[in-house]
């Protein structure tokens, strides 16, 4: 039998077999999403998590378009992304098991970000079949949405050939005829020409040129200052396809832009990015999306006060990574700003009460950080809040009345009363 559809998969004791399988590569992708990253989402299925009630997807779509191109020892999968898909699931297993019907050594790669893997360590001249299918959490119901299949794909690992200067005969070098020598002719010594003097050139001054940052040139020039500030420069990264290049940005791995060329989303999470958050971020005028988020990720230093120009920006999602210092008060002035999460972190200082201006804040995520003194009054008024999580730091006094309303909070961990 044939791998070429799903059917034979999910029958009798395989389904068990392939379903323990599932639930165990899910255990680890949902403890990462449902513990350190309850947040809200993008929810256009390319963003980290879902949105936290209001547009909830109900659906995930099929993933399409699976490719699979053998290399030497590995295969490199591709596909077109289940639509509303935070993490996608790719299952493999050698051919010859799946005709036999034993799916018992299927292995499974958690793929989050992206639409290709690599699998590497397979055995070169045998046949494996691979399939992919997408998964989202749901936040409304604490429970998973599972995608459709796409069909089997297979390759075979193929060791890579020999050099060609190893089988490509040397050839015998042709013989170099003895040129005969020619007499050199006597030369009749010309006449030395009279000088004309060189008038004189008073330079032009050379314009002074600012580089317009507020353009497609300033936003390329903001992503290669995040490339070399987080060891994208020297192979560090997971995914770079296409960074530093001349193709469009929006070929860059992670980069989404508008029609005009301009950046609006940047989803570069889990992706080993290494080092500070370069404050040029702060000139991608036009970004909704700022997601660099951890798992794999180790982001260090200081949030750039920057960010807050950031004016069309929707979600910043900057959890899980080792960010040291102060939440920069200039986050305030994110007007458009929907999710704010900072979490698990190594943050320092007060929570600034600037955070109160963002009228359009549905979720808000600080806990596991260092954060001392009071929670600002001014959180409370934030009325569009429905996600806020505040533990695991020292705060002290007492929380705001308004905050009450907040659907999803942690507020009873705090163990403070409720402000007068």
């Amino acid at each position: 039998m044939q791998p070429a559809t799903l059917p034979a998969l999910l029958r009798g004791r395989a389904r068990i077999t392939v379903l323990a399988i599932l639930l165990c590569a899910l255990a680890a992708a949902l403890t990462a999403i449902a513990v350190s990253a309850q947040s809200p989402g993008d929810g256009d299925g390319d963003g980290p998590v879902a949105h936290t009630g209001v547009g909830e997807p109900e659906t995930v779509g099929s993933v399409t378009n699976l490719t699979a191109t053998a290399a030497d020892g590995a295969v490199r999968l591709a596909w077109t992304p289940a639509r509303n898909a935070q993490v996608h699931f790719v299952v493999y297993l050698p051919t010859a098991d799946a005709g036999a019907g034993n799916y018992a050594g299927t292995q499974m790669v958690a793929v989050s970000g992206g639409n290709y893997t690599v699998i590497a360590g397979l055995s070169n001249g045998t046949s494996y079949s691979f399939n992919a299918i997408g998964m989202r959490w749901n936040w409304v119901n604490y429970g998973t949405v599972w995608g459709g299949w796409d069909s089997w794909v297979n390759a075979t690992p193929t060791a890579a050939p020999a050099s060609a200067d190893a089988i490509t005969p040397t050839p015998t070098p042709t013989p170099t005829p003895t040129a005969t020598a020619t007499p050199t002719p006597t030369t009749t010594p010309a006449p030395t020409p009279t000088a004309t003097p060189t008038p004189t050139l008073t330079p032009s001054p050379t314009p002074t040129t600012t580089q317009d940052t507020d353009s497609v040139a300033g936003d390329r020039a903001a992503l290669v200052a995040l490339y070399k500030a987080t060891n994208g420069h020297i192979g560090d990264w997971g995914q770079n396809r296409n960074w530093m290049s001349e193709h469009p940005l929006d070929e860059w791995y992670g980069v989404t832009t508008d029609s005009g060329g301009r950046v609006t989303k940047l989803h570069l999470h889990n992706n080993q990015l290494r080092g500070a958050i370069p404050a040029e971020l702060g000139n991608l005028s036009n970004l909704q999306v700022l997601s660099l988020y951890g798992y794999y990720n180790r982001l260090t230093g200081t949030i750039p006060a920057e960010l807050g120009n950031l004016s069309s920006l929707v979600y910043l999602y900057l959890h899980n990574n080792q960010l040291t210092g102060a939440i920069p008060a200039e986050l305030g002035n994110l007007s458009n700003l929907s999710a704010l999460t900072l979490q698990n972190n190594q943050l320092t200082g007060t929570i600034p009460a600037e955070l109160g201006n963002l009228s359009n804040l549905t979720g808000l995520t600080l806990n596991n950080n260092r954060l001392t003194g009071t929670i600002p009054a001014e959180l409370g008024s934030l009325s569009n809040l429905n996600l806020l999580w505040l533990s695991g730091n020292q705060l002290t006094g007492c929380i705001p009345a308004g905050l009450s309303n907040v659907q999803r909070n942690d507020l009873g961990s705090l163990e403070l009363p409720t402000c007068d």
